[in-house]
């Protein structure tokens, strides 16, 4: 992580379903042509039984059988709807054989009738079998993914999965000098992370089971976790979850999706960030109110100038890129944090320039290329940066031990500052000062206050 704030001064002072809806009609209009063609046959048939029934005019035999010819032609009517027009011995009288092409129209159009039911209700048939072969999909990629992570078991179901609720573009730190006094990492935090590889080709929805299925039946008191989605120049896709509780010494904070990645140790492009939580959510970071980003620039830099300008460096009018005029409104803006954590530094740095035991431009653009990250060991332990990295342009500790300890101070303060994660940078969140919300003010009480080294 940059440390931008104070250390980007260097640079500026060395310049100065659509498809089923048009199916369906189609089906319907080819059903239709199908059933005609039996209800055809059933008039024809109706026909021939008319001509038998006047071939026999005028017996009474056939009278008889006249009489008979309804019951007969009632199971005609049957027989049309398995378009089955084999009787055809309807032989009555010519009334009767009118009777019985009605009767058999009828059966016709009964039959295409229920044809057309049972065609219309074709795509909702075949949807039950799309829907079965879908769950049957589903539950193949379950199986897999439980083979997949065997540590975690079966998977929930999706009920339990939808009691969390996802807050996009936020994200949870952990690490800084809070979690460093406290000589440990709290509520679910301290347990492995569930990550996913770019080959795996796991959904954002696959994670989200996988990671409720860890936080559900896995760990103890686990209600929240925190979900990277990480992207790489081939577009694959890989996540990683954090797992906290409500009792987790750890502050969440909002980010811009996407989010740029902030080394060049890692094969992804770019973050996503989003926190799924059951009931409270943890503590808002709170953080270093300093400027970061282009920001940190100007504020150093004017900065340095009214320090010139107040002590005597300036002849005449305070003029150029960095003016009164232009240099008033910036220092006016800036917080009671920026001149107690990050001021200092460069004061001291400058005397020491000044002595000519220092050079504040090389210091800072060191301090730049050395980086910093949130866990404090580069910026305070004995091999620290500013005086083993950067030692040969940063004040030494034997001749200038407070002001080794103001930049330090400043450091921890930039890598502390309110988080800005955006698509250009990340800069911030560490918790490098106690944060309201906590149970205690670790700091305080166990070590040297907000942005002081603990040894």
């Amino acid at each position: 992580m940059k440390t931008s704030l104070l250390l980007t001064a260097a640079a500026a002072l060395q310049i100065a379903s659509a498809q089923y809806d048009d199916e369906q009609p189609r089906q319907l209009r080819g059903e239709r042509g199908l059933v005609d063609a039996p209800a055809s046959a059933s008039a024809k048939a109706g026909k021939s039984g008319s001509a038998k029934a006047d071939k026999v005019a005028g017996d009474a035999k056939a009278e008889k059988y006249s009489k008979a010819a309804k019951p007969f032609k009632s199971k005609a009517a049957k027989s049309a709807k398995s378009k089955s027009a084999k009787d055809s011995s309807a032989s009555g009288s010519g009334s009767g054989g009118a009777k019985s092409a009605k009767i058999l129209g009828k059966s016709a159009k009964s039959a295409d009738g229920s044809s057309a039911k049972a065609e219309k209700e074709a795509p909702f048939a075949k949807s039950s079998k799309s829907t079965k072969s879908s769950k049957s999909k589903i539950n193949d990629r379950v199986n897999e993914l439980e083979d997949e992570f065997p540590i975690l078991g079966s998977l929930v179901i999706q009920t339990v999965v939808d009691q969390y609720v996802e807050k996009d573009n936020t994200s949870i730190r952990i690490q800084g000098l809070v979690a460093e006094v406290i000589g440990e990492v709290t509520g679910c935090s301290g347990q492995d992370d569930l990550q996913t590889e770019y080959s795996q080709g796991v959904t954002k929805s696959e994670m989200v089971q996988l990671c409720v299925t860890k936080c559900e039946e896995v760990l103890e008191d686990c209600t929240i976790f925190r979900m990277e989605e990480a992207t790489n120049a081939d577009d694959e896709i890989s996540f990683s979850c954090q797992f906290h509780n409500e009792n987790s010494i750890a502050a969440q904070f909002p980010v811009e999706n996407p989010v740029s990645s902030d080394t060049n140790l890692t094969e992804a492009a770019f973050y996503r960030y989003s926190v799924f939580h059951k009931g409270d959510e943890l503590p808002e970071f709170q953080g270093c109110d300093v400027p970061v980003g282009d920001a940190a620039a100007g504020a150093a830099l004017c900065t340095v100038a009214r320090y010139l300008k107040d002590n005597g460096f300036y002849g005449g009018e305070w003029t150029g890129a960095i003016s009164e005029a232009v240099c008033t409104p910036i220092l006016d803006s800036l917080s009671s944090d920026f001149e107690d954590y990050i001021l200092p530094s460069l004061q001291c740095t400058l005397e020491a320039q000044m002595e000519g035991k220092a050079d504040l431009a090389n210091c800072l653009q060191c301090l730049i290329n050395a980086g910093a990250t949130c866990h404090s060991g580069s910026i305070c332990d004995e091999d620290n940066t500013v005086t083993k990295t950067c030692g040969d342009y940063c004040p030494s500790s034997t001749e200038y031990p407070d002001c080794v300890s103001k930049t330090q101070t400043a450091l921890l303060c930039q890598a502390g500052a309110k988080p800005v994660f955006n698509s250009q940078m990340q800069l911030g969140s560490c918790l490098n000062a106690d944060v309201p919300g906590f149970p205690e003010q670790y700091l305080a009480d166990k070590g040297n206050g907000d942005y002081k080294c603990l040894n």
